[in-house]
């Protein structure tokens, strides 16, 4: 996400990484940035490991792995 994105026009959504519906988890470490279009569209109310482009997710946080051990 582009910084012109994250304070552009309505592209942005603050969502919940474990739905909200699923664990009333309204917690700061509980959200995060993403598309509006991917949190409204293909996310929803679905467990990242449920979402179609998990394997795609995974690849992407690779690196930060390392750095979190």
């Amino acid at each position: 996400i582009s910084i012109t994105d994250l304070f552009g026009e309505d592209t942005i959504d603050i969502e919940h990484t474990l739905p909200y519906s699923r664990s009333l988890d309204n917690s700061l470490q509980n959200k995060t940035v993403c598309f509006k279009e991917y949190n409204r569209k293909i996310k929803q109310n679905r467990l990242p490991s449920r979402c179609p482009n998990y394997d795609d997710i995974l690849g992407r946080i690779k690196s930060w792995e390392e750095k979190v051990r």
